[in-house]
């Protein structure tokens, strides 16, 4: 047996239920893009400090000022990686 949700539901107005599921796709969308735009962002910034650390000093010093950016630790290591790879 299928049912047929207009008919059960006649009072609804179906283009406001799916406009709202709509917006909401876009705006999960939209945050979604946002937070990869800025883990790309922070990565950019981590691997130009670590192309700016001088050879023979403390990494660690380059890693609390990358710290202190605000950029997370995932980043930070993934950036330190990708550095220690080139």
């Amino acid at each position: 047996m299928t049912t047929n949700i207009t008919e059960t539901l006649p009072w609804t107005d179906y283009r406001k239920v799916f406009a709202k599921i709509e917006a909401e796709g876009e705006a999960k969308g939209e945050a979604k893009g946002r937070a990869e735009g800025r883990a790309a962002r922070d990565m950019e910034i981590a691997l130009a400090i670590f192309a700016m650390h001088k050879p023979g000093t403390d990494i660690n010093v380059t890693v609390k000022a990358i710290k202190d950016l605000g950029i997370s630790d995932e980043t930070i290591e993934a950036a330190r990686k990708q550095f220690e790879a080139d």
